[in-house]
Formats: C-alpha cells, structure tokens, sequence
C-alpha cells in the first residue's frame, strides 16, 4: 500500500535520520513534497537536561554518587542481602538503586533520588557498619564505604 498523505515526521535527531544527502527524512522530503520533519521536543528535552547536568557541578557529583551506589548493590549479593537485612530491621521497603541513563536521564534521575530517599536510613547504616573498624572489609572497601556514608551526611 503506498502512502499518499504524509504529511509529519518527528524523530530524535541522529544524523542517519536527518542526514542532508541519505537520512530517511531527506528521502522522504524527497518523495512526499508537503511533508515536515521536526526534532522530538521530548528528546530535545532530555538533551537539554543533559546538558545543564554537566555543567552543573553539584548535581554532576550526585550522578557520580548515584552510580557508585548502583556499582555496591548490583555487583554484589553480599551487599544486597546485607541492605536487606538492615531495611528489614529498620522496617525500610527498599527501591532499587537505579543507575542514571544519558538516554532516559530526567526520568532515571527522579527513580535514582527517589530510591536514595527512600533507603536514605538502611544506606547509612549499611555504610557505616561496613566502614567500622569491626568489619570483614579489606581497608580500602572501609575507605570507600566511609566516604558513601560521609556523603550522606552531608
């Protein structure tokens, strides 16, 4: 069935779709006269975002945070039993310490705080247990998990 009324044509912006010579809405323009093409205002959102996050230091150094809590927890069921047991006794319903795409990164931004609010208590406590002088971990792991716990202070 060949298409008589093309009329729109919304996409992200990668240049293979927007291409002047070979990028499908320039072969498209090329075959359907009327038609118009237009960057996704939701991607331009995200890339806009994405943009302000790295020039602004504070909410760049949370990213780095976020991501290295995502690397404790899914690296390793040593820690996540460990959070767990300590959600549990602080009865804390744990979300899962999602890391922040460049993609989606508004929407993977706003799941990461949300889960570093919600599990604020149980991360601490895990933090700081882990970084005591009594703990199982090696002194540079100690170092690591008293600076996720200092962080938290803050």
């Amino acid at each position: 069935m060949l298409i008589t009324q093309f009329i729109g044509f919304c996409s992200d912006g990668a240049s293979c779709i927007t291409g002047q010579h070979k990028g499908l809405a320039t072969l498209l323009k090329s075959k359907y006269t009327q038609l118009h093409t237009f960057h996704c205002m939701a991607h331009r959102l995200e890339l806009a975002v994405r943009s302000s996050v790295d020039t602004v230091n504070a909410v760049s150094h949370f990213r780095m945070f976020v991501d290295e809590l995502y690397k404790v927890y899914s690296m390793s069921p040593k820690n996540q039993r460990e959070l767990n047991t300590i959600a549990e006794s602080l009865s804390v319903e744990l979300l899962k310490v999602q890391k922040v795409f460049d993609v989606c990164l508004v929407f993977s931004s706003f799941v990461a705080v949300k889960a570093v609010l919600c599990n604020f208590t149980a991360l601490q406590t895990h933090f700081i247990e882990c970084a005591s002088a009594d703990s199982v971990w090696p002194s540079k792991e100690k170092r690591k998990y008293s600076g996720l716990a200092s962080k938290l202070q803050l």
